[in-house]
């Protein structure tokens, strides 16, 4: 089962990293950035050392940050 679990995330973590048209990220429940893929570096200009564990909100438009909840369903 672990195995198995193992092999998914590695083929979910290859699929993400290989889009380079649309930025995918991922965060946790406080709102920090926990992936970052390619297609988000070219589209924000920010690297994936440079955001993981940065709040979103350093790459949501000042006037948009009142209304950016990582809460959202």
């Amino acid at each position: 089962m672990e195995e198995a679990l193992r092999e998914s995330d590695e083929k979910l973590r290859l699929l993400v990293g290989g889009v380079q048209e649309y930025a995918i990220l991922m965060l946790d429940l406080e709102g920090r950035v926990t992936t970052w893929n390619e297609g988000a570096e070219r589209i924000k200009g920010v690297s994936a050392e440079e955001i993981i564990g940065q709040h979103f909100s350093k790459f949501i438009h000042q006037r948009l940050q009142p209304w950016a909840n990582p809460h959202w369903n």
